[in-house]
Order: structure tokens, then C-alpha cells, then sequence
């Protein structure tokens, strides 16, 4: 399901590595920690308007430290959430990690999420889906290919026609 739309998300750049690169491909002569800071911001007001500029989307991993492995696979997996960006429109959309996962190498629209309390005692489980329709809200406006066009307004009639 959404076979197009799982390549083009496979594809949407993240912004630390964009950033990265470009850091490390611009010359920096500085030692003190304050210029560090202030050329590394730089570096990103520059990709971001660059990603602006191009009408892009982009990535962003959120809390990198959190780790989970896939109830499929049992690969494990870093960061507790993506949020999918827009850059011309500043439309955004936060999806937990395991589920983008589960999505794009599985092709599932929803995974189960172990929920614990404070103490760590599992409590039960909850099912998280996929917001196809905020996931499209994004992509309003940016450069898709055809395909992934064609299936996700194909996608959005199916749920419309169910709806009914």
C-alpha cells in the first residue's frame, strides 16, 4: 500500500545531515565556542533557505536518544519521532519513528506501542496509526512525483468512499 509514497518519504533529506555536510564544507578559522555557535547558525539559516528556495521537504529526527526495536524484523531503531517539514508552506507533522518505520520497509499503516506507567509497568498496549491526510497536508504544494500524487488522491477517495 502507498508503494510510491514510501520511496518518496525514503527519500526526504534530514536536516541534521544537510546541515552536516554543509558545515563541513564551509571553512571555518574561529576557536572561540560563541563563533562555533554563531557559524553553525549560520550554516543553518542558510540551508533552510536554501530548502525554501527549492520548495523542499525535509526531515527532522526528534529525540535521537530513544531507541525501539520492530515487532516485524526486531530491527532496532533510533529517535522517537519524525517530523516531515515543508519548507515553503511551514506545514509540519510529527510521526513516532517505529511507525515510519513500520510504514516504509513493512507497509504497514500502524503499528502497537507498549504503554508503561512512570515505573516502568507495562500498562497495555495502544495502536498508533498513520495520518495519511496530515502526511498529505504537508506534501500540499511541494514537488511529488506523479505517482505519489496519483496514489495518495487515490488513497484519499478510497477513505472517502469508506467513510460513506
Amino acid at each position: 500500500m502507498l508503494e510510491a509514497t514510501r520511496r518518496f518519504i525514503a527519500q526526504i533529506p534530514l536536516l541534521s545531515k544537510l546541515i552536516e555536510t554543509a558545515f563541513s564544507e564551509t571553512p571555518y578559522s574561529g576557536n572561540n565556542p560563541d563563533e562555533l555557535r554563531d557559524h553553525l547558525s549560520e550554516v543553518r539559516r542558510q540551508i533552510v533557505a536554501q530548502l525554501k528556495e527549492q520548495g523542499s521537504l525535509y526531515r527532522v529526527e526528534c529525540m535521537p536518544h530513544e531507541t525501539f526495536q520492530c515487532p516485524h524484523c526486531g530491527a532496532e531503531g533510533k529517535s522517537g519521532y519524525w517530523e516531515v517539514c515543508n519548507s515553503v508552506t511551514a506545514r509540519r507533522a510529527s510521526f513516532a519513528t517505529r511507525l515510519m518505520h513500520t510504514f516504509m520497509v513493512h507497509g504497514d499503516l500502524s503499528v502497537n506501542e507498549t504503554v508503561s506507567n512512570l515505573s516502568d509497568i507495562q500498562m497495555g498496549e495502544r495502536e498508533i496509526k498513520l495520518d495519511v491526510v496530515a502526511l498529505m497536508q504537508v506534501f500540499a504544494n511541494a514537488d511529488l512525483p506523479g505517482e505519489v500524487q496519483d496514489e495518495l488522491k487515490a488513497y484519499a477517495q478510497e477513505r472517502a468512499a469508506a467513510a460513506r
